[in-house]
Order: structure tokens, then sequence, then C-alpha cells
């Protein structure tokens, strides 16, 4: 693999710093692996229907990163982050997304900090994973693995809103941290993996997604 990276680096005397970062992986010769099309999360993996075989000549990895620090002013800090990046197999003649390609990522995070009391607020989004779609033989009714579909498709975008408070006790050796966190505050579903059901209805199939 060949890796670049460029970064560039910004103090202000406003308060804050800018960072600006691009880099790009290039992968050869690489060796065949296994996944699962549809739901990678599973106990057993090599023991389900949608195992199959990615083997790509190359692949590739590249990104742009902007971050934004403001410097503690006063009980206040924070900062603010965009990634684009893309991650991609070449197999034969196309560019498929590799099942962790994440194209938009945001974060946002602001921290109050007063004597031994520490508040964190962080939001954080990215866009949808790829998926991929079971298909239907039109001929037979048969649900079938098509791999020129892998990663087609993608799950919705998903945003969780995180808080933490943590108060401070410093002993006679060290510090003790004791905070209270809030994950997720939204309730928000991070898509990451399909399971269909197949019912038989005489001699066609209905294939639904769960």
């Amino acid at each position: 693999a060949d890796h670049a990276i460029v970064s560039l680096e910004q103090a202000f005397n406003a308060g804050f710093d800018v960072r600006v970062e691009a880099y790009r992986k290039y992968y050869r010769d690489i060796h065949p692996r296994f996944e699962n099309m549809f739901n990678p999360v599973v106990l057993f993996p090599e023991a389900e229907f949608d195992r199959v075989r990615v083997d790509a000549r190359s692949a590739r990895a590249e990104g742009i990163e902007m971050l934004l620090q403001l410097r503690p002013v006063g009980a206040w800090s924070g900062w603010l982050s965009y990634t684009w990046s893309q991650a991609t197999d070449r197999i034969g003649d196309a560019d498929v997304a590799r099942s962790w390609d994440q194209r938009h990522a945001v974060n946002l995070g602001v921290t109050w900090a007063s004597g031994p009391w520490t508040a964190t607020l962080v939001n954080s989004f990215h866009s949808g994973w790829p998926t991929s779609i079971l298909g239907v033989d039109p001929q037979s009714g048969e649900p079938r693995i098509d791999l020129s579909e892998r990663n087609r498709s993608r799950y919705g975008d998903y945003n969780s809103l995180d808080l933490r408070l943590t108060r401070t006790f410093i002993l006679s050796r060290g510090a003790l941290d004791v905070f209270a966190e809030l994950s997720n505050a939204t309730s928000r579903d991070n898509a990451c993996c399909v399971e269909y059901e197949v019912t038989r209805i005489c001699t066609s199939c209905t294939v639904r997604a769960v």
C-alpha cells in the first residue's frame, strides 16, 4: 500500500485553530476476502447464506478532513469537524464501495468546565453505510444473490447527540472522576444490517426485509 498525507495547521489570534488534512491510500495485490452482504455482525458469519468472496485487484481510500478548534474562552471550549471520504475496491472494471465507506461525517462538540465540574455536549453525524439488496429471479421467483449489486445501496443517515457531566475529586494520590453519561439522546437507529425472511406461497416466494 502507498499512503500519502498532506496536512496544514494554522493558529489564529482570534482564539481558534484550523487544520486541513488530505490523505490517499492505494492498495495493490490484495488477497481475496469473505464478507456477508446483508448482516455482517451475526454470531457465525461463515454459516450464513449471504457469505460471498470479494476478489478485488486493487483498492483506494481517500478523503479530506477539516477541523476547527476553539481554544478555552473562560469556561468554554469546543470543536467542529467535517470529513469527506471514500473507500472503494476495484473489481473488474468497476469501483465498488467497501462496506465501511462513509462519505460524510460531521462532529460538533462544546465543553463547559468550572472548578471540579465539566459538562460536554457532542453531536455526531455520518451518511449511511453501503448495503446490498436481495434480488429475486424473474423466472422462478426465488431469491438470489447478485454480486453485481453488492454495496450499490445505502442505509439512512445517522445522527447522535451525547451528553456527559463529570465531577473530579482530588485525592492524596491522583484524582477520581465520577460521571453521568447519556448516549444517543434522540434515540436514532444506526442501521448496519438487513435480515430477510422468505415465505413460500404455492410456487412463488415473497421476500421481506426486516
